[in-house]
């Protein structure tokens, strides 16, 4: 298995905090220095880090006030989601994207699948 770089490293602790509960949404997270601290890396590798869960909605920055962390029901990462409903974090919020998610796969799948039926395959 490939090594995770420190970035992917300090992302997955951030999100692994956040899952737990130490900062739920709404909380403000600590800031780039005190985070570099913590994992002993440089400040842009925990800008880094911050941007990828950024990216991925879990975290919003807001200019002049700090960066904090997004509720459930934003996240827009399939693994944050899946980690988020394996802690039961969110009110059920993430088993609710999770659900939505099912269906639109299986409806697509569905219309996919149906084009292409054979008897053969009804046969069997």
């Amino acid at each position: 298995m490939a090594r995770k770089s420190l970035v992917g490293e300090v992302a997955d602790d951030l999100l692994d905090r956040i899952v737990a509960g130490e900062f739920p949404p709404g909380a403000l997270v600590p800031g780039e220095l005190e985070l570099s601290a913590q994992h002993e890396v440089s400040r842009m590798t925990v800008r880094e880090a911050m941007k990828t869960l950024e990216a991925q909605r879990i975290l919003s920055v807001q200019r002049g006030r700090g960066t904090f962390v997004n509720p459930v029901d934003r996240w827009n990462s399939l693994e944050a989601l899946l980690r988020a409903a394996q802690a039961q974090v969110g009110n059920d919020a993430a088993a609710v994207q999770l659900i939505e998610l099912r269906r639109m796969l299986e409806t697509g799948a569905s219309a996919l699948a149906a084009p292409r039926m054979t008897e053969a395959y009804v046969a069997a």
